[in-house]
C-alpha cells in the first residue's frame, strides 16, 4: 500500500532520511500543538497545512520502508495493520481526528 507513486525521498541514504523524518515529524508535531493551543480546526487553511505535514511524514516513511526487502515489508505491514483501521483518505477531517487520536 502506498500513498505516493513518485517519491523524491526514494533512494535517499539513511542520514538524509533521518534528517528529513526528524524535521518533518517536528513540523507535524508543532502544527498539532498549534491546533490544540488555539483550537483552530474550523479553519480550512490550518486543516490543510496539518494534513500536508502528516502526508510529508508518510512520504518519508514510505521511502524508509522501500529500503526493506519486499517480503520483510509485507511481514511488517501485516503485523502493524492489526493496530490501524484503513480509512478513506478523501475525508480529511476524519483523517486528522484519527491522527490526533493515535498520538
Amino acid at each position: 500500500m502506498k500513498y505516493f507513486e513518485k517519491n523524491m525521498m526514494h533512494g535517499a541514504d539513511y542520514i538524509t532520511l533521518h534528517w528529513q523524518l526528524t524535521k518533518a515529524s517536528a513540523i507535524a508535531a508543532n502544527n498539532l500543538f498549534f491546533q490544540e493551543a488555539i483550537d483552530d480546526m474550523e479553519s480550512e487553511e490550518h486543516r490543510v497545512i496539518l494534513a500536508k505535514c502528516a502526508y510529508t511524514v508518510i512520504g518519508i516513511c514510505e521511502a524508509i520502508i522501500d529500503m526493506v526487502p519486499a517480503d520483510e515489508r509485507e511481514k511488517a505491514f501485516a503485523e502493524v495493520r492489526e493496530s490501524f483501521e484503513p480509512i478513506d483518505c478523501d475525508d480529511i477531517e476524519k483523517l486528522i481526528k484519527i491522527i490526533l487520536e493515535k498520538l
